[in-house]
């Protein structure tokens, strides 16, 4: 098979000499390129390059089968536009077709290159993307038929002075100059229709010690469970930014939702989990690493609960009270602003879904006992850790609860889904899910349960929640984004 590289290079100087030859006769006058005549079945185009949103409004009339005005365009479809063609390129599998996007990230200043703009329609002549056209399409339409009402929102608002009641449900319009804007943090939201969605992932508990907190974990459930959510995630959200993130100490998740530059949709975190912590840091060293701090903050000749409010502040793990008690207060109002409205977390590890919790020590080993039971700061029962991320930022909050807790699985090179064993092999696609005796609680900003949970960010009946296999309304989402890269 001919070299990839050589692959490239051969259709970068066909593209170099097309536009040579084009440079002197085209005067980008942005006219339409669309020509109506047939080869292969496939509608033929003119290899000559047009205007930067002439171009775009080619690009989506291709996919969608419509032509949209200029006045109608908007920077969120030039967006879906770079998105769209590259997904196409990538599900071509002709990745040497096209001139790659900078970093891989496909972007409108990238699309509406001469180069790019000649080798798409080199492209489309010999049917290149085909086969692949309808189901782009397809992927893409609901963000698509979302930024066109955008447009047509945030024209309305600048001729008639608009209102917030007539912005589309779930985004921020960049050009609505009524729009109520009290705080610097909103003004960052006004300017961008994205958001950001993260997954944040822990330590297994292997008995290896890899660097911390930077090292490879050698059990990689938890990293693959997470590249799986964060393609299903980024698959279902297509225009928001989703980053999958090794948190093996909660600092990490403060110090990445705190920098935010784009609201803050969605936050995943596959770990180990109880009613009263996400341990980020489970097992770490052989259990090394929280002996020494607990020997560490025993020591202290401080008070009971100056050593609880330091455990919060130095532990790994995020334990219930941190927010409350430990994380500063303009941390935590930086971070509940980064969120936007209607925000949601879950949390994929064994029991955290429990309203409250109770640190009960450990009997049998009187330094631990002294470590966690004065966590309780003298109080019967504190909120859950779900509960209290729910109130602190303002979000739903879902995690499970019940005998078993969760169970990993697998997706075969057959699409069947398996329970994992010891000898499952790290490949993708991996999931967490539900025991026969498991469910999942959602609790609202408020700290209430709510009577349906949320998964991945929706509304689901308990019919559908099925157990113990992962439901194929999940799974499927993952194969299908294969096949639409």
């Amino acid at each position: 098979m001919k070299n990839r590289f050589l692959s490239i290079d051969e259709h970068l100087q066909s593209f170099s000499s097309r536009l040579k030859e084009n440079q002197e006769s085209n005067k980008f006058k942005g006219a339409k390129a669309l020509i109506k005549s047939k080869k292969e079945g496939c509608t033929q185009m003119s290899e000559v390059a047009v205007s930067e949103d002439a171009f775009v409004l080619d690009i989506l009339a291709y996919f969608f089968k419509e032509r949209l005005s200029p006045s109608q365009l908007n920077d969120e479809l030039r967006d879906i536009a770079a998105r769209m063609l590259w997904t196409a390129v990538q599900a071509s599998r002709r990745m040497d077709a096209i001139p790659r996007p900078p970093k891989g990230i496909p972007s409108p200043k990238w699309l509406v290159t001469e180069a790019v703009q000649i080798a798409f329609r080199m492209a489309n002549n010999n049917c290149i993307y085909a086969a692949v056209k309808n189901t782009v399409a397809l992927k893409w339409k609901s963000a698509y038929e979302i930024a066109k009402q955008t447009g047509q929102v945030s024209a309305q608002s600048m001729r008639l002075g608009g209102s917030s009641e007539s912005r589309p449900y779930g985004f921020s319009l960049s050009s609505e100059p009524s729009f109520a804007i009290s705080t610097p943090e909103n003004v960052a939201w006004a300017q961008s229709a994205k958001t950001s969605m993260y997954v944040f992932y822990g330590f297994s508990g292997d008995i290896s010690t890899p660097s911390f907190p930077n090292g490879q974990d050698k059990n990689q459930s938890f990293k693959l469970t997470a590249q799986t959510l964060g393609k299903t995630l980024q698959h279902l959200h297509p225009t928001s930014d989703v980053k999958v993130v090794q948190a093996w100490t909660k600092d990490i998740i403060i110090r990445e939702l705190e920098a935010a530059d784009k609201p803050i949709k969605q936050v995943h975190i596959v770990a180990h989990g109880d009613s009263g912590w996400i341990s980020l840091a489970y097992g770490f060293g052989r259990g090394n690493r929280i002996n020494g701090r607990i020997s560490r903050i025993n020591a202290l000749s401080v008070s009971e609960n100056e050593k609880a409010l330091q455990t919060l502040k130095d532990e790994d793990a995020l334990v219930a009270g941190f927010l409350t008690r430990g994380l500063s207060a303009s941390k935590k109002t930086k971070i509940k602003g980064n969120h936007a409205s209607n925000a949601f977390w879950q949390i994929w590890g064994c029991f955290s879904g429990w309203a409250t919790t109770k640190f009960n020590g450990d009997p049998d080993d009187a330094e631990w006992d002294k470590y966690f039971k004065r966590l309780n700061f003298g109080q019967a029962r504190l909120d859950g850790i779900a509960v209290e991320i729910a109130k602190t930022f303002g979000v739903k909050c879902t995690a499970a609860r019940g005998k078993g807790g969760l169970e990993f699985w697998h997706g075969t090179s057959g699409k069947q889904v398996l329970r994992n064993t010891r000898s499952t092999a790290a490949v993708l696609p991996f999931w967490v899910w539900l025991t026969r005796q498991s469910k999942w609680h959602t609790y609202d900003s408020g700290g209430t349960e709510l009577p349906k949970a949320f998964v991945i960010g929706e509304e689901k009946d308990a019919a559908v929640l099925t157990k113990p296999k992962p439901p194929s309304w999940l799974t499927d989402i993952y194969y299908q984004q294969l096949v639409v890269p």
